[in-house]
């Protein structure tokens, strides 16, 4: 048990560490589109190189703040009360508590701030967890 406590807290670690990296390339790309693309690989394209690397560096030093506070904490008490449920059932239930966890951020900042940052995060989270929970399981 302890062995697995200690590989779900490293786990999360990792999933919060890249949930940020993909959150704000996901709000760039949703805000400006394929403007985003042109503006990371096209050298000397700029009509929003500002905005656009705020998104790409400044979105996640501040969203690490909030995924340290909040969303690991959330995920882990997620795995601890989904633990023992089947794998479709887990995965729901999972979902729900990741998704519902983020709504505290509506206690700090606003709804806007759930809506555009919080949510997304909190599903991207859930997937990177998920993908590597999966992951794992197959190299046993």
């Amino acid at each position: 048990m302890k062995g697995m406590i200690t590989s779900a807290l490293l786990r999360k670690f990792f999933v919060s560490l890249l949930t940020p990296v993909f959150g704000a390339l996901n709000l760039a790309i949703v805000t400006y589109g394929l403007e985003v693309v042109k503006a990371i690989f096209i050298e000397g394209y700029d009509p929003w190189i500002t905005d656009v690397k705020f998104m790409l560096l400044g979105v996640p030093l501040f969203s690490y703040i909030f995924i340290f506070m909040i969303g690991f904490p959330v995920s882990f008490i997620s795995d601890l009360l989904t633990f023992k449920l089947s794998n479709t059932w887990r995965m729901s239930m999972a979902f729900l508590i990741h998704t519902t966890g983020s709504l505290v951020a509506v206690v700090f900042v606003d709804y806007y701030f759930y809506l555009y940052f919080a949510l997304p995060f909190s599903i991207i989270f859930w997937v990177l967890d998920e993908y590597l929970r999966r992951k794992k399981r197959r190299l046993r």
